[in-house]
């Protein structure tokens, strides 16, 4: 062995400056090392370890200092075949003396030696290690999954994943790093700790769950990862149905594009291994019946990707007769294949139509090659369509009556038709629409296929006719047929909701059979009405206005006439169904161009939004509370839609003077205390509805019968809120000068209770109307510095109606106005305002006096009433912050004068001393603070506060008139330098370009003192003693055995030196800035 070391030259302090200057000399260097190893053991290892001593201080992302780490990781990854156990045994010694230093008061070198132990432990090819080893990196790793620094917290989590207990059942259910593991991904805020430990976390169910809901992380790299993992180690078929739904929904829905992209190759790595490229197969672990638009998603996603060719698969079906052009008499197409030919057509539908009309933009080659591409795509889909519309028809017409099992395929062959199918054709557009009129007048269908039957249904019906006069011709003509057919034309409203029981023993089985029939005659009845205001509603939905010149059939010639004969009707009829069917077909109606007379539409609304006691007590009986509510929310949706199309104040003027009663319309009862809340203007109606409901929110109590109540009122809340919101957003639309449009005191005291509606208690439960409101205020206060004037008017308002929905002290007020404050300070934008603005005019800073005049007036009754000091605090730190300018100088002196006058009232040390300062800020802003008020200014002034003072009862809310009040040493870093004497005169040319010298007599050996001693210092000597003694005899300690690393996991074993050594130093910054663990 001396021999090799001779001939050689080298030493390990040599090896080491050799390796540093270049990764191609590693592999040499590896062999000199073990060959050293293996002539002197014991020296070789105190080298070794002097060196990377020598390392451990050098900042992270140092070119040179990686170079000795992945020398180190090569070196023991590169054993001697021959000495395998040997090699495992100088490896373990070189570990357990790095685990000894992970304890470091340095952060450079904790993350430092973190990185050594995890790369060098995770290149072990042994099996059994010795068991006190592992006990001891366990625990020091398992502390450092705690350290403050998240690069140490990165390299313990690498280094543990070997250690995993996965217990009997291959859970992990008790093993105490997979809990750290979990406790890491659920808080750690490291988006690099996330990453690393969705990296080691196995591929169990529990596991799997983990990683499935970091796909909803805050950091998109963790979404990344974890849909890398998901891809990688997990199949699909581990995955419940609803878990892959969820993943290609959000993965597919991304708005970061690599996340969507990994999100891709996911479905696409499904699609190839587990389903050998059949996208069939694939849809099926999908449950499309449930989940439509994601399985849409998913095979178009696999389309952009090339994963599908789509002219590949219509000339194939064309070719075998498969597919569309199967005969109707064969088996129906499953789900998953009229949902995949489906997207295919209309892909290459939209695809040949804009590859045409890139030509037509085109001239020369490019338009030839556009027309080339386009003419590829319609060829193609000719081929994957029946040969004419009538084959179609009788394919689609064999799908509708196979079987309810069969009516997910037909509503796929239906959007299709409506889509691709060209109807040019007169005998196949006839066919179509005898194919349309037969589903339209078969009730008990639409009551099994659902919505998305009917809208693929009325989209056909589109596409067959050529205008909206020809659809409205043919839906009232057929719609006249089923009325008058079923004998709807001449039933009162209210028929049917009584039995006629006749009596006497003998006529007891006629009676009987007799009630059984009524029975099933109402219901049969009921069921025609709600299907022929569905139909309406339906043609409704597709119609532009109501003047259009139509030859209708009986008594509905024109749209007009719905309202009397079938709208009307449907309003008064017993069965909350019907009404509520009518009151959609209401809503519709009144949105359409031309309409005579809506007073009797806007009547019969506003009836539905208030009245929602039933008309009789038969009704009472038989009706539930959801239609009920759910009639509420109709014409709630339809009040705001008819505000915000034809302007807030539109329909007030003539309804108020000549509109008919809901009584006049038999909607509601004759008289109820109601009526006077349906003769309000609209907004107003609105208001006070959306208030109504909030104060019965707050109200309601935690019994079943309440808390029902309040689920139903739940939508009606939103559906308010909402449509108020739509309302103030768009109210530039309509003037304050007009009759239609919003006063100034309108728009206040609606933003008032929507800021009040967002910060309720009560609303904690209602994700829309947060959701909504959150959305609608940014946008509002930056679309205009008008909007935030409103804002500013509203203040007020808000917080004292804040102040009322929650006891006093835990009222939401200042949270409330820390929001508003907040909007105020919003940049507003010039585009809604129609300005633009010159590039060198200079921006005017908003500044609200009158607000901090009304501030400074609330404070003052805050003290004489002895409101919540909360309150009053938040009250004050909103005038400290809130804009202010110099150029109004008039109204900073009444400015001054009033808060003058009112910090005599202020008896409270921190509240007086803001208020000090705020007067301070007034002081600087005054530009003439010599000149004062005339006398009648003061005076005023005084007296406002005055008036302000002594009817604060009064003006503030009734909620909260009557509440009680609410009383309610530095430790420097370790100076560790490194000592550099001189080289040996034999390897003085290898340190050219050395930065790191290692030599012979060594640099001074890093002290590396742990934060915690654990140990005195007479136990910390015997323990080493101990440590040196073990070390020198037998290894005859007790051994574990390691878990068996599959194919699988060893592919995941990654080397985080180079993903993570640019990121260490960032937060350490070398040796000189030392913190503790």
């Amino acid at each position: 062995m001396a021999q090799t070391q001779a001939a050689a030259g080298l030493s390990v302090y040599q090896i080491f400056n050799l390796c540093q200057k270049s990764n191609a000399a590693h592999a040499k260097c590896v062999g000199l090392l073990w060959q050293l190893e293996r002539s002197n053991s014991e020296k070789c290892l105190a080298d070794i370890f002097a060196c990377v001593k020598h390392v451990l201080l050098v900042p992270q992302g140092e070119m040179h200092g990686d170079r000795i780490v992945r020398f180190i990781t090569g070196f023991v990854a590169g054993r001697d075949p021959a000495r395998e156990d040997d090699c495992d045994t100088f490896a373990e010694r070189l570990l357990r003396q790095l685990i000894s230093l992970v304890t470091a008061r340095d952060k450079s070198v904790r993350a430092r030696c973190c990185q050594l132990v995890q790369v060098i432990f995770n290149n072990l090819r042994a099996d059994e290690l010795d068991e006190d080893l592992l006990d001891s990196m366990q625990e020091s790793m398992l502390e450092r999954l705690a350290d403050k620094v998240p690069v140490v917290r990165t390299q313990a989590v690498s280094a543990l994943p070997r250690l995993c207990d996965p217990g009997d059942d291959e859970q992990y259910a008790d093993d105490p790093v997979m809990e750290g593991y979990l406790q890491l991904l659920a808080a750690d805020k490291s988006k690099d700790v996330r990453k690393t430990v969705l990296a080691s976390l196995p591929a169990c169910k529990t596991m799997v769950t983990e990683i499935v809901a970091r796909t909803h992380d805050v950091n998109h790299e963790v979404r990344r990862t974890a849909y890398a993992i998901l891809a990688d180690k997990v199949e699909v078929t581990y995955l419940s149905v609803q878990q892959r739904v969820e993943l290609l929904c959000c993965g597919l829905g991304e708005r970061v594009a690599s996340v969507k992209k990994q999100a891709g190759l996911m479905l696409r790595t499904w699609l190839d291994d587990t389903c050998r490229s059949d996208v069939v197969k694939l849809l099926e672990y999908l449950d499309v019946q449930a989940h439509e638009d994601v399985a849409v998603s998913a095979v178009q996603a696999l389309i952009e990707a090339n994963a599908v060719n789509p002219v590949a698969m219509a000339h194939a079906a064309a070719e075998q007769s498969v597919g569309l052009r199967q005969s109707p008499d064969h088996t129906p197409l499953s789900s998953e294949e009229a949902l995949v030919w489906q997207v295919v057509c209309c892909h290459l539908h939209y695809a040949g139509r804009a590859k045409g009309q890139a030509a037509a933009a085109l001239t020369g080659a490019p338009a030839t090659v556009e027309a080339a591409a386009a003419e590829d795509q319609l060829k193609a889909l000719e081929a994957a369509l029946p040969p004419t519309v009538s084959d179609f028809m009788h394919l689609l017409s064999a799908h509708a009556n196979a079987g309810q099992e069969n009516s997910f395929a037909a509503c796929q062959l239906l959007q299709l038709a409506a889509t691709c199918v060209d109807m040019t054709d007169a005998t196949g557009r006839q066919a179509a629409a005898d194919l349309i009129t037969h589903f339209l007048k078969d009730p008990s269908r639409f009551a099994s296929q659902g919505t998305a039957w009917e809208a693929a249904l009325v989209k056909l019906a589109c596409h067959v006719h050529a205008s909206h006069a020809e659809l409205a011709d043919a839906m009232l003509s057929m719609l006249w047929d089923m009325f008058s057919s079923w004998g709807l034309s001449g039933e009162a409203p209210n028929s049917g909701d009584h039995l006629m029981v006749t009596s006497g023993e003998d006529n007891e089985q006629e009676s009987f059979q007799s009630v059984l029939h009524q029975a099933s005659h109402v219901r049969t009845q009921n069921q025609h009405w709600i299907h022929c205001l569905k139909v309406a509603g339906l043609l409704l939905q597709q119609l532009p206005s109501a003047r259009l010149h139509t030859t209708g059939a009986g008594q509905f010639g024109c749209i007009e006439d719905l309202w009397p004969q079938l709208i009307m009707p449907g309003l008064g009829h017993a069965v909350a169904a019907v009404r509520l069917e009518a009151m959609r077909a209401l809503g519709l109606f009144c949105l359409l161009e031309g309409i005579p007379r809506p007073e009797g539409q806007m009547a019969a609304l506003r009836a539905g939004l208030v009245w929602h006691e039933p008309r009789t007590e038969v009704a009472a009986a038989a009706e539930e509370a959801s239609e009920v509510a759910s009639t509420r929310v109709v014409a709630a949706k339809a009040l705001c839609d008819w505000a915000l199309v034809r302007g807030p104040k539109s329909s007030d003027q003539w309804y108020l003077n000549q509109a008919p009663t809901a009584h006049d319309l038999q909607v509601t009862p004759p008289s109820s205390p109601q009526q006077k809340e349906e003769l309000k203007p609209l907004v107003d109606l609105l208001l006070g509805m959306l208030q109504h409901t909030l104060q019965a929110d707050r109200q309601s109590s935690t019994g079943p019968e309440s808390q029902a109540a309040s689920d139903v009122e739940e939508d009606l809340t939103s559906v308010l809120a909402e449509g108020i919101a739509k309302l103030l957003l768009h109210a530039r639309h309509w003037s304050s000068s007009s009759n239609k449009g919003l006063q100034d005191a309108e728009i206040a005291r609606a933003l008032a209770v929507l800021f009040v509606a967002h910060f309720d208690p009560a609303t904690q439960d209602k994700p829309r109307l947060r959701q909504c409101l959150s959305v609608f205020f940014p946008a509002y206060a930056a679309a205009s510095s008008s909007h935030q004037h409103h804002i500013a008017r509203a203040f007020r308002r808000a917080a004292r109606g804040a102040l009322g929905v929650a006891p006093i002290k835990k009222a939401p007020a200042p949270q409330l106005m820390r929001y508003m404050l907040w909007l105020l300070q919003t940049e507003p934008g010039s585009e809604a305002e129609g300005t633009q603005q010159d590039e060198g005019q200079q921006v005017t800073r908003p500044s609200y006096p009158g607000l901090a005049a009304e501030l400074v007036s609330e404070v003052a009754q805050c003290t004489r009433f002895r409101e919540s000091k909360t309150y009053l605090a938040a009250l004050l730190k909103v005038l400290l912050t809130l804009p202010l300018t110099s150029q109004d100088s008039a109204a900073i002196k009444r400015l001054r004068v009033l808060v003058d006058e009112v910090a005599g009232l202020v008896k409270e040390r921190p509240a007086a001393k803001d208020l000090a300062s705020f007067g301070k800020q007034l002081q600087q802003l005054d530009a003439s603070p010599e000149e004062g008020l005339d006398a009648d200014a003061l005076a005023s002034i005084l007296a406002s506060i005055n008036l302000q003072s002594e009817s604060a009862q009064s003006a503030a809310d009734p909620s909260h008139e009557n509440t009680p009040s609410a009383d309610g040493p530095a430790q420097n870093s370790p100076s560790q330098t490194m000592s550099s004497e001189g080289n040996a005169a034999s390897g003085q040319d290898m340190l050219v370009d050395c930065p790191l010298p290692f030599q012979e007599s060594g640099p001074t050996a890093v002290t590396c003192t742990p934060a915690r001693a654990r140990r005195s210092n007479r136990e910390a000597v015997d323990a080493r003693s101990d440590d040196e003694a073990r070390e020198r005899a037998p290894q005859t300690a007790a051994r574990r055995q390691l878990p068996a690393r599959s194919a699988r996991t060893t592919k995941k074993l990654v080397e985080v030196v180079s993903s993570s050594d640019s990121e260490i130093d960032a937060s350490s910054g070398g040796a000189s800035n030392s913190t503790n663990p």
